[in-house]
């Protein structure tokens, strides 16, 4: 009895001479995280230019694109055929229709005459003008061709379908873009079809966001380089991380400037002078490992010296240690993504918070990932503490 007490009195030192063990930042919600990410994005300057259009390609809008004119500007045959007025179907006696004249795409038919005979048509071409002594168009599968010259000059020909009315297959001039419609907004990003789009407009260059300089960097005196197999000793791993987010940022958009921060031991002066080195070329820097509670966990230590920390932990399995800083350098914000060392907890936050984030930065109106209600086809054992991210199909 008296043993016990003896061993109560050492191990039961005063509450405020104990050392606490327990994180300081408290677990903020994933939404309640990537909200402050989001806004502190929103505050980076990132800045836009102007580059012509074929260099645009992958690229995001920084403005709104007007079309300057109508698409088509004309009245345009949508198919090969003959062209005539409506009118003159009932004046036409066996509707047999003599050819006046061919209309070939690209040929200007302002000469030609603004009345067209009874009983004769334009042989016309599709995407070629229509004339204006016309307004509808009979495709050449429903016409039946009656005389040619030597040369093969069409004379005549008769049309068996009655279907025939104003309009038919012409396109309108702005039936596809109206002059002063926006064609692009800001935040879309201009692929092979926007390209085709905004030429058919007459648009040749256009302002885009500059891309963020990211810099990728893995930590740890365990951490070595796949590229040299013979390197690795006892106790070390390969590193997967640096390769995985990097191939995850060129996969998401490939416009990114990305850079290769390399590996860093783990000797805060050398950590340090890297992560230091890092932002003098990027907009934002992803690290991995050294932000949990080890004693060599160091890259935290760096934030909180270096920048303002918005949050340390969050609420959320894998992930829990994520820390997130924004920081000064010459003027400008930088923001800092401190990802846990695990590559499972590493590639889940960076997808949860580091590509919304990229999002913002392009002009991306819904930079927030979408969220879809699911049935899982078998059960998964949760965690009862923090909210779980898994990968589904």
């Amino acid at each position: 009895k008296s043993d016990w007490k003896v061993i109560v009195l050492v191990l039961s030192r005063p509450v405020k001479d104990m050392e606490s063990r327990a994180s300081t930042y408290p677990m903020l919600p994933v939404d309640e995280a990537l909200e402050i990410v989001l806004q502190e994005a929103k505050s980076l300057t990132i800045g836009t230019r102007t580059v012509a259009l074929h260099e645009a390609l992958g690229r995001t809008l920084a403005e709104d694109l007007l079309s300057a004119l109508d698409l088509p500007q004309f009245p345009a045959s949508m198919k090969d055929g003959y062209c005539l007025k409506v009118d003159e179907l009932e004046k036409t006696e066996g509707k047999t229709y003599n050819v006046v004249d061919t209309v070939l795409a690209g040929r200007d038919v302002s000469d030609l005459p603004e009345t067209i005979p009874v009983g004769h048509v334009y042989k016309i071409m599709t995407g070629a003008p229509i004339p204006k002594s016309c307004n509808t168009v009979v495709m050449v599968e429903n016409t039946t061709l009656l005389d040619s010259d030597a040369e093969g000059n069409e004379i005549s020909i008769s049309i068996q379908t009655p279907e025939i009315h104003e309009g038919r297959d012409v396109r309108q001039v702005g039936s596809d873009i109206k002059e002063g419609e926006v064609i692009l907004k800001r935040g879309e990003t201009i692929r092979a079809t926007e390209v085709g789009l905004l030429s058919s407009c007459g648009i040749s260059s256009v302002q885009i966001f500059h891309t963020p300089a990211i810099g990728v960097m893995s930590t740890g005196d365990e951490v070595k380089d796949p590229s040299n197999t013979s390197s690795l000793l006892p106790g070390q791993i390969f590193d997967a991380n640096r390769p995985m987010l990097m191939a995850m940022l060129r996969q998401f958009d490939s416009a990114l400037t990305i850079k290769d921060c390399g590996i860093v031991e783990d000797e805060s002066k050398v950590l340090f002078n890297a992560i230091q080195s890092a932002f003098d070329s990027v907009d934002i820097l992803i690290t991995s490992g050294g932000v949990s509670m080890g004693e060599v966990d160091l890259v935290k230590k760096w934030m909180e010296d270096n920048g303002k920390v918005h949050f340390g932990r969050v609420l959320m399995k894998p992930g829990k240690p994520l820390t997130f800083a924004t920081l000064e350098r010459d003027g400008k914000k930088k923001l800092m993504f401190a990802t846990p060392g695990n590559p499972v907890s590493s590639y889940v936050t960076s997808v949860l918070f580091v590509l919304p984030c990229i999002r913002v930065l392009l002009g991306k109106e819904n930079a927030k990932h979408p969220v879809v209600e699911a049935k899982l086809k078998h059960s998964i054992r949760l965690d009862p503490q923090r909210p779980e991210y898994h990968r589904a199909t």
